[in-house]
């Protein structure tokens, strides 16, 4: 078997909790997994509000001056129901609602970060897309997050585990799932395919995952698959006795 030691390799991770006393939501992330709400469409006034963030690292001033672009809710709606349903049949609008921002060097706050803790953001040579971290003047760590646990040796170059911690008040008969997954599953999953976890319920997180796997294959010339994790919660129709 082989090992991989903390010193190189990093992982994201999300985690999420609803309040038992009030109806508040709230999600804790690292990397670039994500969070998404699934919601019932109601009227204008009933849409999605801007959550609360707050952070325990070394910026947390800068970011209570600001709202961070990537924790700005942006929402998609879908109509969700099975695909091959006769046309009279019922359908529910709904409302996928990114809650978290992805800790990447191509965002540019994280990016003011990495170069004010020292570390430079730039791409590994001239033909490549994306962004990386490294140390000054040197070709390593090349790390394609700038948050992560482990990747110990990047410490330098300002990557850190500090999470970000986004808080949500939920609405009742509104907000009805809470979807987490790793960015492996979200390569290939659409607002469209989260949102009909709502007609599908937690049973379909596997077929969701399976579908998020064929398309990696398919999409790589060896067949390579990231890895993909996905939990799905279904929150209180009744907040007022959860």
């Amino acid at each position: 078997s082989t090992s991989f030691g903390a010193a190189q390799s990093g992982k994201e991770e999300t985690g999420g909790c609803s309040s038992s006393c009030e109806d508040w939501l709230f999600v804790a992330h690292v990397g670039d997994s994500r969070a998404v709400l699934l919601s019932k469409k109601r009227s204008l006034e009933e849409q999605p509000q801007q959550p609360t963030t707050s952070q325990s690292s070394t910026d947390h001033q800068q970011q209570q001056q600001q709202q961070h672009r990537g924790t700005s809710l942006s929402s998609t709606t879908c109509s969700s129901g099975p695909a091959a349903a006769p046309a009279a049949a019922p359908t529910t609008a709904v409302t996928v609602t990114s809650l978290l921002r992805e800790h990447r060097p191509d965002d540019q706050e994280e990016a003011a970060r990495i170069a004010n803790s020292g570390g430079e953001v730039r791409r590994m040579h001239e033909r490549a897309s994306a962004l990386r971290v490294f140390a000054p003047g040197q070709d390593r760590p090349a790390l394609a997050l700038t948050r992560t646990f482990g990747a110990v040796a990047s410490a330098d170059c300002g990557v850190v585990a500090d999470p970000e911690v986004a808080s949500y008040r939920l609405r009742s008969g509104i907000d009805s799932m809470l979807l987490l997954g790793t960015d492996g599953l979200f390569e290939f999953c659409s607002d469209h395919d989260a949102g009909n976890l709502l007609h599908l319920g937690v049973a379909g997180v596997e077929d969701l995952c399976q579908k998020s796997r064929e398309q990696w294959a398919r999409s790589s010339y060896n067949e390579t698959v990231d890895d993909i994790t996905a939990i799905a919660a279904v929150l209180p129709t009744d907040l007022t006795q959860a």
